[in-house]
């Protein structure tokens, strides 16, 4: 979906993140990492919402600043941003998950 907004925005096929090709895995393994972890909510929607918001924090945070170390790179930054960590979370994108 990313890339379609952002290639969309761009006019032009846009790769994103480190992988060849329109792959985000950070997504992929975001969304099984919460599904698998959090089937204990499922029937607490504030929970689940709560919990989600948090680990997919906590992933962004982490993916971010491994992925600088290891690549000497940053990927997204979102100093930018109202309420933000170090340019690598925000509570707009955080909301997302």
């Amino acid at each position: 979906m990313e890339v379609i907004i952002v290639s969309s925005k761009k006019r032009k096929i846009t790769a994103r993140g480190f992988l060849i090709g329109p792959w985000c895995p950070i997504y992929g393994l975001g969304a099984l990492f919460i599904t698998l972890l959090l089937k204990k909510y499922y029937d607490d929607p504030i929970a689940l919402f709560v919990m989600s918001f948090l680990m997919g924090t906590i992933l962004e945070y982490l993916t971010s600043y491994i992925m600088e170390k290891l690549f000497r790179a940053r990927w997204w930054d979102y100093s930018n941003h109202k309420f933000q960590i170090n340019g690598r979370v925000s509570l707009t994108t955080s909301l997302g998950f």
